[in-house]
């Protein structure tokens, strides 16, 4: 009774404002979430006390592909920052550093320079590319093309794909609400139970690594139920942060890990738990157990990368 007064608490910060919203058009949470519900479920009225958010990128509800960023480098070879080393001409996908100045994208070219010259004048290095990537919302887009091939080929490059929250399917007590602090649009228990199942296609053969943008309230609220194309069963736990290494407040980026139901916190079978995937769709389903917002998942075959 006690964990479900907290839940429900939290959740009534995560959708403050909703009633306000249905007058004034404009409610906000502690953590910043507008009250505008489109998963189908009508979002239940605010309760006091808790808080939550999440992160845009648009299509449909059904299975999505992201958005690709190919870092232009071989596999097998050290990535560091992701030069490009295929031989060819260079790729200049404003998210991938290269050696030579501006990329591919207008109107990305003219937000990143505005706050940092010299990516305009020498080499769109790594400080570029995440300026592009999280600051001037690059497309991403390689001068080869993105995305899948169908080919079922290894990766020869590296891949970032982010899906946001609203291409994922939310069913039970999951609600999509408007992030009041710039995460976009933000799925939010707001009672019961329930999952988010995520539909991705993975665009060549490769280990992936999978990333989740969720809201964690002090290490009371860090975990969900997990699995990765129907394994393990029963549902591993994936959580957040351990005490050892602190508990978490707000928004955060954490890598997947696989704990057994059974095994105390912080022992993982898998610490990144990662996923040896063919090119083709693959699915993800997050349960809910503790946590009470998500905003996007990030799903990367570099090793090397932390989303920010």
């Amino acid at each position: 009774m006690n964990a479900q007064l907290k839940i429900a608490g939290l959740v009534g910060v995560l959708a403050a404002g909703c009633a306000e919203e249905s007058s004034s058009g404009a409610g906000t949470d502690g953590t910043g979430a507008a009250g505008s519900s489109t998963s189908g479920a009508s979002t239940p009225s605010p309760t006091p006390g808790a808080d939550a958010d999440a992160d845009a990128g648009a299509t449909d509800g059904g299975s999505t592909t992201g958005t690709s960023v190919d870092t232009g480098t071989d596999p097998g070879t050290e990535t560091g920052a992701g030069s490009s080393s295929d031989g060819g001409s260079e790729d200049t996908n404003c998210c991938t550093p290269h050696g030579t100045p501006e990329c591919n994208e207008p109107d990305v070219i003219a937000c990143v320079c505005a706050v940092q010259a010299s990516c305009c004048v020498f080499d769109w290095d790594g400080v570029c590319a995440d300026l592009a990537q999280n600051d001037c919302e690059a497309e991403c887009i390689s001068d080869t093309g993105s995305g899948s091939d169908g080919t079922g080929d290894a990766c020869d490059r590296l891949v970032v794909l982010e899906v946001p929250v609203e291409d994922a399917q939310l069913d039970g007590g999951w609600n999509l609400m408007m992030s009041m602090q710039g995460e976009g649009m933000i799925a939010v228990m707001t009672g019961g139970r329930g999952d988010i199942t995520y539909s991705v296609d993975a665009p060549c053969d490769d280990t992936w690594h999978v990333w989740v943008r969720w809201y964690e309230d002090g290490g009371a609220q860090n975990s969900f139920f997990a699995a990765v194309d129907g394994a393990p069963d029963p549902a591993a736990i994936f959580e957040h942060s351990c005490p050892t290494a602190g508990f978490g407040q707000g928004w955060t980026w954490s890598e997947m890990t696989w704990r057994d139901p059974d095994a105390p916190t912080c022992q993982y079978v898998e610490d990144p738990w990662t996923f040896d995937w063919s090119a083709g769709p693959h699915e993800l389903v997050y349960g809910f157990r503790e946590a009470v917002a998500m905003a996007r998942i990030t799903l990367t075959n570099d090793p090397n990368f932390t989303p920010r």
